[in-house]
């Protein structure tokens, strides 16, 4: 016979909750092995072409196959470097235009060569329109040192950082062909990228729902209130092919 007690009714209602969880699916990164459009390189063993190749690392920074050092488990020459110039840039034709709204940028791991940008879009490389509206903000830095503090002056969309990785995600979708990544500020005479990410985040909250019971319930108790409650699991399979 299951209970009834007053705290039998607590939990039987704290079992019937459905609660249900902020989710995002990350869609594929739409860079991936396009060669950007670079302002300069510092020279052939740090390419554009690293900003791409997929690999966050800083492996093999300034190293080619053969050289002292190189690690054949990383890609070669691993990182792009710019010359000594007031505002370097470098973007990215897609091919075609998309709906993005991430960003990702990962410099030098230990240290925050670029301490201002803005990221800019286009439609025909000529027509650029600086993102000033972000959803969030965020930077991360190796053992959390510094702490990462990242803003965005919404007047200009310039992102002030201090992190070596950021991630933006715009406030709503933005159609682009072209996405450039322009410097405004650094703390050293070049910049160091090892990998831009241009993506696409799709909100499936309303597909995924948690059943949660009290853990302080006995496994019997919740096998019995399991039993009596009616609970449905909305599109738990779904597949997503989406059209981007």
């Amino acid at each position: 016979m299951i209970p009834t007690s007053a705290q039998f009714e607590i939990n039987r209602q704290a079992a019937s909750n459905v609660v249900t969880y902020k989710a995002y699916l990350s869609l594929l990164n739409l860079a991936y092995a396009i060669v950007p459009v670079a302002s300069s390189s510092y020279g052939i063993k740090y390419p554009a072409s690293a900003i791409t190749n997929g690999d966050k690392t800083h492996r093999n920074y300034g190293l080619a196959i053969g050289d002292t050092g190189y690690d054949v488990l990383f890609p070669e020459k691993n990182v792009w470097q710019s010359n000594g110039e007031a505002n370097p840039y470098f973007y990215i034709d897609l091919g075609t235009p998309y709906l993005i709204n991430k960003i990702q940028i990962f410099g030098h791991p230990l240290t925050p060569d670029v301490t201002g940008f803005n990221i800019q879009t286009s439609i025909a490389a000529v027509d650029w329109v600086t993102q000033l509206s972000y959803l969030k903000v965020q930077g991360y830095n190796y053992k959390n040192s510094p702490v990462p503090a990242v803003t965005v002056n919404v007047g200009t969309g310039e992102i002030t950082t201090n992190a070596t990785m950021n991630e933006l995600w715009f406030e709503s979708l933005v159609w682009a062909r072209y996405i450039k990544f322009y410097c405004t500020a650094k703390s050293d005479t070049y910049i160091r990228i090892s990998q831009f990410i241009v993506s696409r985040m799709k909100d499936v909250s309303e597909d995924l729902v948690d059943f949660g019971i009290q853990d302080s319930m006995t496994d019997n108790l919740k096998r019995r209130m399991a039993k009596s409650t009616d609970v449905s699991l909305r599109n738990y399979d779904k597949q997503y092919s989406p059209t981007i």
